[in-house]
């Protein structure tokens, strides 16, 4: 009876050893996302302007190559605000409306709706 209850005791501390190695895994897999999105976006902002490449297109990319980070977000806002200062208004709409839609409380949520506003009413 005491060998039984010694087991379930070791088979309960594996599981939470086991438990814990899997968060820690994950946790900082994506964290290491997190990281090379952001240093995607960095060096995409920092990159001169080039005449073949559309920037809203290359923000759009960046953010479906690493969903759910930080950067992610910073690039669908950039996206959307490059199609605004291209005159692509209908586009830019689009783009900041599918913004506040995924993030209706998140922290650029604001910013998004003040891209929105001159965006449906340009001058």
């Amino acid at each position: 009876m005491a060998g039984s209850q010694q087991d379930k005791i070791i088979a309960v501390t594996v599981a939470i050893v086991v438990m814990a190695g899997i968060y820690y895994f994950m946790a900082s897999q994506r964290e290491e996302n997190e990281i090379a999105a952001g240093s995607a976006l960095t060096q995409l902002l920092m990159t001169a302007p080039s005449p073949t490449v559309n920037p809203a297109d290359a923000l759009a990319k960046l953010a479906e190559k690493y969903p759910g980070t930080a950067a992610a977000q910073r690039a669908q806002l950039a996206a959307a605000a490059s199609m605004f200062g291209a005159s692509k208004y209908p586009e830019a709409v689009a783009a900041f409306q599918k913004f506040i839609d995924a993030n209706p409380s998140g922290m650029l949520t604001a910013t998004a709706l003040l891209g929105l506003a001159p965006a449906r009413k340009p001058e």
